[in-house]
């Protein structure tokens, strides 16, 4: 299954038309797309400003869960210019890019699952958009947990699918389907954690990203810059998370402060 993932994402991440539509940025997400945004990158940026929002503490160790090729991983050292920013990742090809792109922060390859950092140890995680290929989201809360200091925050986006979803995408987890955002919740509260937001973002975030992609891929078409099967197989990507994609989130938690593991 991780290296089925692996391939999946190296060969999209550095597809060309894919790192076109992120402006060469290096990003990989589907972004926070306000009023006055124009492009993925800027919509990238929004959605990593927003979530760095809910941290107050600016300082101290933060990892970069599932980094992809290090865009949000330099985005952490420019919003947090005095802290010591870590990324990992389970792609060998994507961490290589990572340290040639962002050589200022610390970058090794490692299963969000099973982190190699001591208990009590990090001020923040971040983790954009992956938590839902993880086996499994849970034994992943369960790691962040343990890693945190007392009062330290995780910071993500996930997704939520409908349940059945892994039949249509292999790469899902059967085992990290929830329901709602309050079954979500009652996982994270049941875990230990404070809950400081869970916010429904599916329309800013998942369907913004969707039309701006679709209209991307058909001027690109129009244009004569891709052939009529790259537009198929391109829209097919976005097209089939439709039927199988329930809600996305964006989630701010806290290790209490009274708490060590």
């Amino acid at each position: 299954m991780q290296k089925r993932l692996i391939q999946q994402y190296d060969a999209s991440f550095y597809n060309n038309l894919f790192v076109e539509y992120y402006g060469g940025s290096n990003y990989a997400n589907f972004g926070y797309w306000d009023r006055d945004i124009q492009t993925a990158r800027e919509a990238s940026d929004r959605l990593m400003e927003k979530l760095l929002s809910y941290v107050p503490k600016k300082k101290g160790v933060f990892l970069d869960v599932a980094c992809g090729k290090g865009a949000t991983t330099g985005f952490i050292t420019r919003f947090f210019p005095d802290a010591d920013v870590h990324g990992i990742n389970i792609s060998e090809k994507q961490i290589r890019t990572a340290k040639q792109d962002v050589p200022e922060a610390h970058f090794s390859i490692m299963d969000a699952v099973n982190l190699a950092y001591t208990d009590n140890s990090l001020d923040g995680l971040i983790c954009i958009e992956a938590a839902f290929h993880f086996c499994t989201r849970k034994h992943f809360f369960k790691e962040a947990l343990r890693v945190l200091r007392p009062g330290g925050y995780l910071v993500m986006s996930d997704v939520l699918f409908y349940e059945g979803a892994e039949e249509k995408m292999p790469s899902f987890h059967g085992e990290n389907y929830l329901g709602d955002s309050s079954q979500y919740e009652e996982l994270c509260r049941g875990l230990g954690f404070d809950i400081l937001k869970i916010i429904d973002a599916t329309g800013e975030c998942w369907h913004g990203h969707y039309w701006n992609a679709v209209r991307f891929i058909h001027q690109k078409y129009l244009q004569g810059e891709i052939a009529y099967k790259s537009l198929q197989v391109s829209l097919e990507k976005t097209y089939k998370l439709t039927p199988v994609l329930q809600s996305y989130l964006l989630v701010c938690l806290q290790k209490k402060q009274d708490q060590r593991i």
